[in-house]
């Protein structure tokens, strides 16, 4: 299924003030001639639209799929499906 400009407005109108971040965090060695991937994940947090409640939620991607994605010019699954399920409603 494609997700429409369309279906981003509605959404983003139907989750009102939530930030949707990506995060990754490294460890570089001690001569910094290498790097390894350590959290991969996605941070959201604002206002629930509805209830007015302040929320923050952490998405840890374990299986580092997120990064695969976002490295190969590809949606990223989580946040493409947030939006999807928000804008289809």
């Amino acid at each position: 299924m494609q997700l429409t400009s369309d279906m981003v407005k509605k959404a983003k109108q139907k989750l009102g003030d939530i930030a949707i971040t990506y995060e990754a965090q490294f460890a570089v060695s001690k001569d910094g001639k290498t790097f390894e991937l350590k959290y991969s994940g996605i941070k959201m947090s604002g206002t629930n639209k509805d209830t007015g409640k302040k929320m923050d939620q952490d998405i840890a991607d374990d299986n580092f799929l997120m990064i695969q994605h976002i490295y190969a010019n590809k949606p990223e699954p989580t946040t493409w499906g947030l939006l999807l399920s928000a804008g289809n409603q």
